[in-house]
């Protein structure tokens, strides 16, 4: 995984295409409708729907089905929590699961500029 020179990251975060979605199974908060809005090796960010949110500091298992990977299973520390949205911070994957991940930030980062990435943000 590329680290960023700038900013205060370590890893570069990618936004999924709007045509490839990042689906994810919370199996630790029954009833939390979430999907990706962003993602990297060190952690994500979910957007929910409906459900309990979690509280910063818990701790939680996700299951994301990358496109054309296998299922990845990781443990992550909340980090943060709004109205719509949780950061969590990646605290257990496999080496498998952080291959899968380096390899699609990899191939989206490739795809999209630094000024695609803020008119996402700005529009979402």
């Amino acid at each position: 995984m590329r680290k960023l020179g700038t900013g205060w990251r370590r890893f570069q975060r990618i936004i999924p295409p709007a045509d490839a979605p990042i689906p994810v199974d919370v199996a630790t908060r029954t009833g939390l409708e979430a999907k990706v809005s962003d993602i990297s090796e060190g952690g994500v960010e979910l957007r929910y729907s409906s459900g309990e949110p979690p509280r910063p500091g818990d701790s939680m298992t996700l299951l994301l089905h990358l496109p054309q990977e296998a299922p990845v299973r990781a443990r992550a520390r909340v980090c943060h929590v709004d109205a719509t949205r949780i950061g969590l911070a990646f605290t257990d994957l496999t080496p498998q699961g952080r291959e899968s991940l380096r390899r699609y930030v990899q191939i989206h980062g490739a795809e999209r500029s630094l000024w695609h990435r803020v008119r996402q943000l700005w529009a979402g």
